[in-house]
């Protein structure tokens, strides 16, 4: 079959779709149900075909923004809804490879004074916060620098705990108690503990672990406050410095830091939070938790997240086997709520493979949920005790992936204008070539000729290189 054959030719299966579906005047056409698809496929294809080399950065940018236009708007009206009916304030993403094909800012940041929200305002992630920690551990590890299987008490040898081991921390199997109920018992300052306090802590109070390290998946709070001292006892850098100078500067996130009330760096554009109680607003004091990393604290825009979703795909900071490895269910086959890996909860979501978190914390409510496959990140940023996040996240996420004339276009757009990865020509015979001229000539006499050109010069180049792989080996 041409289809096993010819894996990159995914698009013949696309167009037999679009005829079933009898786009005859629509899609192939750039009819009114579609308008200007025609022109969006066209300029990209004459740059394929003219220039033989992929997108620049802009091209291929606007070309995505242009493709989802019409989903951007059903995308908002969705926001909107949930603005209007269930009192939405923050901020909104959907970003396709990358590329934000709609955002939108609502209401206020600082309810108080009235400052709106906008593209630089900075949220606290609350427990999304988690899966920076985690890979944080991970870079340390492919440096060499520590061992995920090593026990707890070889970078932290004041405690008491040989049983535990990083990843029984990363994983959510070490069996802590919460350790702000310690804060309320052992700390007397008024100012907030950061995690070497807490670690001191438990090194003069030891708590009783819950179970058997390795034995149970209970989440855990206090294990990822641990993980974020061993990344400064290892490093050699507060928690904080690490990840500007490892994670947000080399990913371009200009806009994302991690706080700590405990050392007092208030940042421009900082959220606030806010509790909806009987009809009205409240803003959250801060306290005493405020003062820990690791499980909460890092304070990021929707651009920011994008950038981070993208870099860890692109290979920027792990390498694949680890990012693998934190994006795999420690419980394989169990239900969702322990279905997680090392920072990241996974779900097996009828669009793909979904990577997640959800946080909450001091009036924020945010979610942060990529599809790797589909190269799709939704953001959810609220400060107003927002309570409908996955809510609203799923119905964006239904909006766009439903969307399937955008989706074609876009699959049709990456075929031709990005990865021009022509299949290797051993895989192919001549009937393979045959049958795209067939195609072809369909195309023709239903005056697709756009697609036909399109057909032609695939099979053209596919005859080349086929004679040029003969060429070569015919003496091997």
């Amino acid at each position: 079959m041409l289809v096993k054959k010819m894996k990159k030719i995914r698009f013949v299966l696309i167009l037999l779709l679009m005829l079933s579906w009898g786009f005859q005047d629509g899609l192939l056409q750039g009819g009114g149900n579609n308008k200007g698809v025609k022109n969006i496929i066209n300029v990209s294809d004459s740059l394929f075909i003219a220039q033989s080399k992929p997108l620049n950065t802009g091209e291929w940018s606007k070309l995505v923004k242009e493709i989802y236009a019409g989903t951007s708007d059903s995308l908002r009206n969705i926001s909107e809804y949930f603005k209007n009916h269930h009192r939405f304030n923050g901020a909104v993403m959907v970003a396709k490879d990358g590329v934000p094909v709609y955002e939108e800012y609502f209401g206020k940041a600082d309810l108080e004074s009235g400052k709106e929200v906008d593209k630089n305002s900075r949220f606290q992630l609350a427990s999304v916060s988690k899966q920076f920690t985690a890979v944080a551990v991970l870079m340390l590890q492919q440096e060499g620098k520590l061992h995920i299987d090593s026990a707890i008490t070889k970078y932290l040898p004041g405690l008491k705990y040989d049983n535990v081991t990083v990843r029984h921390l990363l994983t959510h199997k070490a069996g802590f108690p919460n350790y702000m109920w310690l804060i309320g018992r052992y700390w007397d300052k008024s100012e907030p503990p950061q995690n070497k306090d807490i670690i001191k802590i438990i090194e003069e109070h030891p708590v009783r672990l819950n179970f058997t390290p390795g034995t149970r998946f209970s989440y855990s709070n206090t294990g990822y406050c641990m993980l974020a001292a061993i990344v400064e006892e290892v490093s050699g850098f507060d928690f904080d410095a690490f990840m500007k100078q490892r994670v947000f500067e080399p990913l371009d996130m200009n806009h994302t830091f991690a706080y700590s009330g405990a050392k007092d760096t208030i940042l421009s554009d900082m959220v606030r939070g806010f509790r909806y109680s009987q009809g009205q607003y409240t803003k959250v004091q801060e306290n005493l938790m405020e003062g820990t990393f690791g499980d909460k604290g890092i304070y990021s825009t929707p651009r920011d997240l994008v950038k981070w979703t993208k870099g860890l795909r692109e290979g920027k900071l792990l390498s694949e086997d680890l990012l693998d490895l934190a994006l795999t269910s420690s419980e394989p086959g169990s239900d969702e709520l322990v279905n997680y890996g090392m920072g990241f909860r996974i779900y097996d979501h009828f669009y793909g493979k979904m990577v997640y978190h959800n946080g909450s914390w001091s009036g924020f409510r945010t979610t942060l949920r990529s599809f790797p496959e589909e190269n799709l990140t939704i953001v959810v940023l609220s400060n107003n005790s927002f309570r409908q996040t996955g809510e609203m996240a799923r119905a964006l996420t239904s909006a766009i992936m439903t969307d399937y004339r955008a989706n074609t276009v876009y699959d049709l757009a990456v075929d031709f204008t990005r990865e021009k990865q022509m299949p290797k020509p051993e895989l192919f015979t001549a009937m393979d070539i045959e049958e795209l001229r067939n195609l072809q000539s369909v195309m023709d006499s239903m005056n697709r000729n756009w697609m036909a050109y399109r057909l032609s010069k695939y099979a053209d180049e596919l005859d080349q290189r086929s004679y040029e792989w003969v060429a070569m080996n015919q003496n091997k």
